[in-house]
Order: structure tokens, then sequence, then C-alpha cells
């Protein structure tokens, strides 16, 4: 227990105990998180903490990321209580055979923010991280020729979550083959 506590006293928020690992680069981490197909928002309420899978979209010029998400619920409850937040983005990459059951290895790179969330108000904000968030998942579609574009009212709707980036870090965990190499699929073996 000492031992933990001291660690976690001693090392900055988003400071990787293997430094081999991390990534500090802010274009490499701007890249990740313009990609990223999903993350999850991390939240607590009287120390337990809750996971939310969240669709997203970071907006560099905001040094923000924006989730779209209900009015109501375990994460609108939590984040209105404590706004203290972080948010993770990860790839799975192949995975590392080895000689022993042991020294197998899974490649992936994945980007932890903290920061404090917020629910947006200005009808302005919301517009633009909204049609941001369309622009990301929908990219080969155009407002009004593929859908109708998002009237006032629907900018209005939806909670839209801001989480305020006071950090971030980066991991990338690359191996070198020590035998097969493979993509996980699932279920196994399908393809």
């Amino acid at each position: 227990t000492e031992r933990a506590k001291k660690f976690a006293e001693e090392t900055p928020r988003n400071k990787l105990r293997r430094k081999e690992f991390q990534i500090l680069d802010q274009a490499w981490l701007d890249a990740f998180l313009e990609r990223g197909a999903f993350g999850t928002l991390a939240t607590s309420y009287e120390g337990q903490p809750f996971v939310h899978p969240s669709l997203y979209v970071y907006i560099k010029e905001e040094n923000a990321v924006y989730i779209h998400a209900a009015k109501s619920g375990r994460r609108w409850a939590n984040v209105i209580l404590n706004p203290k937040v972080s948010f993770n983005v990860s790839e799975l990459g192949d995975f590392q055979a080895a000689p022993s059951a042991a020294e197998f290895v899974m490649d992936y790179s994945s980007v932890t923010i903290f920061g404090t969330c917020e629910i947006v108000e200005s009808h302005a904000e919301r517009r633009l991280a909204l049609e941001a968030i369309m622009l990301k998942y929908a990219p080969h579609m155009t407002p009004g020729e593929h859908y109708a574009p998002l009237t006032d009212k629907e900018v209005d709707s939806p909670a839209l979550y801001k989480i305020n980036i006071e950090e971030m870090t980066g991991k990338d965990r690359q191996s070198e083959p020590k035998g097969e190499t493979y993509t996980y699929t699932f279920p196994p073996g399908e393809k």
C-alpha cells in the first residue's frame, strides 16, 4: 500500500511508467484524436468510477473534445456533480506470439486526456461541434443533399458535453516480433 501511495503521489497523472512508449508530440496526439473511432469518458461519483463509451469529435482550435449524449442519466449527473474527467481513445494493433504465453504482446496506441467537463449552452458552439461530429462520422454525406441540415431545435435538443483539455499523453506500444504476428478478430478465427 505504501509503495502504491508513493507512486501515485510522486508521478504526474500524464506520465507513463514505461517512458519508451510515451508520446508527447502534439502533432501525433492531434492526428490520433482526429482519426479515433470512439472514446471512453471516465467520470466518478462519491469515489465510484464510471466509464461511458462515446462518439466524439476533437476540435484542436478549442483544445477540447465534444461528446453528443443524453440530457439525463449517469454521465449527465456525474459531470454536473464532479466535472473532473478523463477520456481515452485507443486503437488495437497486432498481437505478437512468442515461445511462451507469458511473452505474448499486444501492440496498441492510445491517447488519454485529463480535464474538466461541462455541458455546452452556447447555440453557436453547439452547432459548430454537432456539425463537426456529423462531418467526422458521415464524411461521405452532404447536409442538404443526403440528409436534412441541423435545425436550431435539433442543435439545442441533445446534451453536448465539452471536455476542456488540461493535459494529455499518448502511448504507442509497438514491439519487435518474436514469433507469429496476427490481428485479433472477434469471435476469434473469423475473418
